[in-house]
């Protein structure tokens, strides 16, 4: 996990998963540029409380990795957002062919992805390249859903939207060449949720915000805040690392020629 302090944080999915459950960013100053240990980074600041008041900011992230306290709180948003954020994170390594095999796992009302072990028990759930029969080309189920966007699967994985067992994924053409897709159930596991109807939802502005506390409303916006969020931090100013006089900074590079020279005066000072 990225650096998360207080009421900052620099990691997206946490900052996408907090504007998601309504923790505003602080207004004045909702973001700066640090250098942490994997180099410049954008560190995002929120308010201390969501708009509607029950969730705290800081208890928030310091339960993003809690396991124990996700698993008492089964169709708490939080818990949904952290099971889509992880997905995620599993297919995008997954898709860029890190040969990690996957298991989905049952987590709260959901699916997690994790990675696979060989036991027998988790050899049957798996997906991902563990077994040489897997199939390459399998179709999915009649009225299931099957996606190239890792958003929509990873959400739907969060709802309880599994996977087809022995035919979880294909390989489609999308606008880029072939991409993998992902075949997943009709229904969810709780029998609330169709897969075509969350599909069409998805995209549908107005059914999600008339449907602003539904679980589905949480994951599929999660995913536009994620892109925004990752938007903001391409354009963010770059920084440069300077060595001057025995000693290294990070300097932005638009900054003015005042500061430029305040900043090469401080490294030159023994």
């Amino acid at each position: 996990m990225y650096y998360t302090r207080g009421r900052e944080t620099a990691d997206l999915d946490i900052a996408a998963a907090l504007a998601t459950i309504g923790v505003r960013l602080e207004r004045g100053r909702p973001s700066r540029t640090f250098v942490g240990g994997r180099g410049p980074a954008v560190l995002f600041r929120f308010e201390a409380r969501s708009n509607c008041g029950r969730f705290r900011m800081e208890s928030l992230c310091r339960t993003w990795n809690d396991d124990r306290w996700m698993a008492g709180r089964a169709g708490h948003p939080w818990a949904y957002l952290r099971a889509a954020c992880g997905n995620r994170q599993a297919l995008v390594g997954w898709v860029q062919g890190d040969g990690a095999p996957l298991v989905a796992v049952r987590e709260g009302k959901g699916y997690r992805l994790r990675p696979a072990r060989e036991t027998p028990a988790e050899a049957r759930r798996h997906f991902g390249g563990l077994r040489d029969d897997a199939p390459r080309h399998a179709q999915g189920v009649p009225g299931g859903v099957s996606t190239m966007d890792l958003d929509v699967a990873a959400g739907m994985l969060a709802l309880g939207f599994g996977l087809v067992r022995g035919r979880e994924w294909g390989t489609g053409m999308g606008p880029r060449g072939p991409r993998r897709v992902l075949h997943l159930l009709p229904r969810s596991d709780c029998g609330t949720m169709e897969a075509h109807a969350v599909a069409e939802a998805w995209e549908d502005e107005e059914w999600l915000t008339s449907h602003e506390d539904h679980p589905l409303s949480y994951v599929a916006l999660l995913g536009r805040n994620r892109a925004r969020l990752m938007d903001f931090v391409r354009r963010a100013v770059p920084i440069g690392q300077v060595e001057c006089g025995g000693k290294t900074g990070f300097l932005p590079l638009d900054a003015p020629d005042d500061r430029q020279r305040v900043f090469f005066a401080e490294l030159r000072r023994k």
